[in-house]
């Protein structure tokens, strides 16, 4: 029997899904504002970045195909999305909350969470 006693163990054959999960969460990932901001400021670009020495090259995200996979992943079964959701989008969601409202063990759940990346695979594979 494999041990499941870490949720960050991805099998070789999921590695694509994976990336492309991880490709999926920078897009979708909503950044959280602690503070309103004012309608006056909305539009604000700060000049700081004038100051750094070395160049600021942002990360490219492929929009189309975290769009594929957003689409994929909201065709999964509930308990599948929920899991995939938690571990990609919501990392910093505690992993027994998680295991309570889904009434599942850690172990199911990593097993949940492979699933939902084999059928990812399979469906982005089409």
């Amino acid at each position: 029997m494999q041990d499941y006693s870490t949720l960050a163990h991805i099998k070789p054959e999921l590695s694509h899904a994976h990336q492309r999960c991880e490709e999926w969460a920078k897009w979708v990932r909503v950044k959280h504002r602690p503070f309103g901001i004012q309608p006056m400021f909305r539009g604000y670009m700060s000049k700081s970045r004038q100051w750094e020495t070395e160049p600021h090259i942002p990360v490219s995200i492929n929009t189309i195909a975290a769009q594929e996979v957003e689409r994929t992943v909201a065709t999964l079964p509930d308990k599948n999305r929920t899991v995939l959701r938690w571990a990609y989008v919501w990392p910093a969601l505690h992993i027994n909350a998680v295991c309570r409202e889904l009434k599942v063990s850690r172990e199911a759940l990593v097993l949940i969470r492979d699933e939902g990346l084999r059928l990812i695979n399979e469906r982005l594979s089409k």
